[in-house]
């Protein structure tokens, strides 16, 4: 397997669906190459068009693009198992655009790869949300408040959170903390699901 900082890459290949990558160029539609699968991850097979489709979007080698939608389906097994429900009509076409204003001339085959990413990609960010984000945020208030804590006369007993600046959990430094907290977490949560995986590459 070729060696990349999972969680960093996890994380580029999901912030399409909420436009945190500015878009490129539109890509432009080339004639399609025959189906084939790739690899299999739990009986589920990776097809070469969703792999073509993260190279296109993200300038990937073959072989990293690979990796990332091998991860992406382990992270959406995942998300549609023990996740929310699923996503809503409204949810989905959303995805789907704003990967769509990133190919315009896509095909119509063309079309059902992108539709099938951004069905993932979006279950994946509600699933992130839901499991990672309030643990995080309670941790990232933590360091917050601790600092406060200390530096309190003794025998004052006012509560602590009082002592905070309103704005104290939104500060620059707080979401950077939030921001690496998060990437280690999905680091550690992508090793975990590939260790229990199944996987077999099809091709060398």
């Amino acid at each position: 397997m070729p060696s990349r900082p999972a969680a960093a890459a996890a994380l580029r290949l999901l912030a399409i669906v909420t436009a945190l990558l500015p878009l490129a160029s539109p890509l432009r539609a080339e004639p399609r190459l025959i189906e084939r699968v790739l690899a299999v991850v739990n009986g589920t097979p990776i097809l070469f068009s969703d792999v073509q489709l993260v190279e296109r979007l993200h300038g990937r080698s073959p072989a990293e693009a690979l990796e990332l939608v091998i991860d992406e389906r382990l992270m959406y097994e995942e998300a549609v198992r023990l996740g929310p429900s699923r996503l809503g009509p409204t949810e989905e076409q959303a995805a789907f655009q704003s990967l769509k204003q990133r190919w315009p001339e896509a095909s119509q085959g063309e079309e059902a790869s992108l539709r099938r990413s951004a069905r993932r990609q979006a279950s994946i960010l509600k699933y992130i949300e839901l499991r990672f984000r309030p643990q995080i945020q309670a941790a990232a208030r933590r360091a917050v408040v601790a600092p406060v804590a200390q530096s309190r006369e003794p025998g004052n007993s006012e509560p602590v959170d009082s002592a905070l600046p309103p704005a104290a959990a939104e500060t620059a430094d707080d979401v950077e903390r939030e921001r690496e907290a998060l990437d280690q977490r999905l680091e550690v949560w992508i090793r975990e699901l590939r260790a229990a995986a199944q996987i077999r590459r099809t091709e060398p």
